[in-house]
């Protein structure tokens, strides 16, 4: 008997072709030509696009190089590969480890023969594996556009098969209220997930509500009712019929108080809870612009806790002056009790305007007017009627008169100087109190953007939000 393997394959697409139903027919194939099959190389519920995503496939291959076996038998050859590259490269391989391919629904051919129908069978592999793909895509949005969920579940709910509509998971969902009455009360989403640490609250697929899951979580718009579906660069957002667990302000709530966080925030920044102390991550070195860094108290040397620039520590910055952080914390004070009694000094302040993202409609506004000019080219060419180009026309016209002014109210606000005061004397009560070290963290970020140590003369230079 000649000594052959299978490899078998099925992904989602046809069940027809279910594992269970290739090796049935392929025993029956290899008993009738006299093959004995020594094992069974099973990929099951995967794509045949990729063969680094198959790791039985994979073994095939490396396999094919011992000499334990002369044939592959398969189904036929979409099971194999449905990319072209990759097809005849395999195929190349087991060819030079001198073993032969089988499909047992497709003919045998001459080796010459073999080569063109090799590339061909390739092709139409990867030409129908390219298709089903976007045939899914596009049912996918289709049903997005209905306002139909179509993704993973998100934390907090259950999908309805039946009724296909998202429900509340009772024991997810008051997770994800208190996640977002939290975020409404100021805190970040690196506490609340030390929060959830501590009290092992985790996914139904155990997996731990870290920050970056939070993160992703205050911005799903389906907390709120509504859907988002997003492929190939395009976002479809749609009124849902599921129940939200937030009301649609709270959740434009949260929104702004993230964004104008992440305005505060330096990229890659540490969280404020990381930061030992209400000025960490905010004090930079004149000379040479690296930040402060915190030292702790040393009781046994005598020495207090002080600040230090990180370029002297690591040998880039020429001088090695430190400033203790209650002497640093006066002076702030003094600054900011300063410029609350001088109107000379207020109305000369480094402000900064907070600038809230910004949507760019340009590529909307152009993709519109290049609709707008093949209606016109549709109607030049008879394709449509002079009432059909002017209702097209209408419609574009009024779309593109609407993007233009949304992209015209993407200004900076003009700064409300009188609420900026107020804003400076409740900061100033906050650091004064007894409140803990990250309230006034969180109150100093919201208003004071950096500060500036000139080392030569010890003066402190603020710059603020606004």
């Amino acid at each position: 008997m000649k000594s052959a393997v299978s490899y078998m394959r099925m992904s989602t697409d046809r069940q027809e072709h279910s594992i269970e139903s290739q090796e049935r027919l392929i025993k029956e194939y290899a008993k009738q030509h006299n093959y004995y099959i020594q094992q069974f190389y099973i990929d099951e519920g995967i794509s045949g696009r990729n063969a680094e995503k198959r790791p039985q496939f994979l073994q095939m291959i490396d396999d094919s190089n011992k000499g334990n076996f002369e044939y592959v038998i398969i189904y036929d050859s979409s099971r194999f590969a449905r990319n072209l590259e990759q097809s005849l490269v395999y195929k190349s391989i087991l060819k030079k480890n001198g073993v032969n391919i089988i499909s047992i629904t497709e003919p045998t051919l001459d080796e010459d023969t073999s080569l063109i129908t090799d590339a061909l069978f390739g092709a139409m592999n990867e030409m129908y594996s390219r298709k089903l793909s976007k045939n899914v895509k596009r049912g996918m949005e289709q049903k997005a556009l209905r306002g139909e969920f179509c993704a993973n579940r998100p934390f907090g709910y259950d999908y309805d098969k039946e009724l296909k509509v998202l429900v509340p998971n009772p024991q997810e969902s008051p997770i994800a209220k208190y996640v977002f009455s939290e975020i409404l009360t100021g805190r970040t989403p690196y506490s609340i997930a030390l929060e959830m640490r501590e009290k092992n609250i985790r996914t139904k697929s155990g997996i731990t509500l870290e920050r970056r899951r939070i993160e992703y979580m205050i911005r799903n718009p389906v907390y709120k009712g509504y859907l988002r579906w997003t492929a190939d660069d395009k976002v479809i957002i749609r009124k849902s019929k599921h129940e939200p667990l937030i009301s649609e302000d709270d959740f434009e709530e949260i929104q702004r108080i993230t964004n104008e966080r992440a305005t505060r925030l330096r990229r890659n920044a540490k969280p404020p809870e990381f930061c030992n102390h209400w000025l960490s991550g905010i004090i930079f070195c004149s000379e040479c612009n690296c930040v402060y860094t915190f030292v702790k108290a040393r009781e046994h040397e005598g020495k207090k806790a002080r600040f230090r620039c990180s370029g002297q520590s690591r040998g880039q910055c020429s001088s090695g002056i430190s400033f203790r952080v209650d002497a640093l914390e006066k002076q702030v004070f003094s600054i900011l009790e300063e410029i609350l009694d001088n109107d000379d000094s207020f109305y000369t302040l480094n402000i900064t305007q907070k600038e809230s993202p910004k949507v760019d409609y340009s590529n909307d506004i152009r993709k519109l007017k290049q609709s707008l000019t093949r209606a016109k080219e549709a109607f030049l060419a008879g394709l449509d009627t002079l009432v059909e180009y002017g209702d097209n026309k209408r419609t574009l016209l009024a779309e593109i008169e609407k993007f233009e002014n949304l992209q015209k109210e993407n200004k900076a606000h003009k700064i409300d100087m009188n609420r900026f005061r107020v804003q400076l004397t409740n900061l100033l009560a906050i650091l004064k109190s007894n409140q803990d070290a990250l309230s006034k963290k969180e109150a100093f970020r919201a208003v004071v953007e950096k500060m500036i140590i000139e080392k030569t003369t010890k003066n402190i230079t603020l710059y603020f939000f606004a």
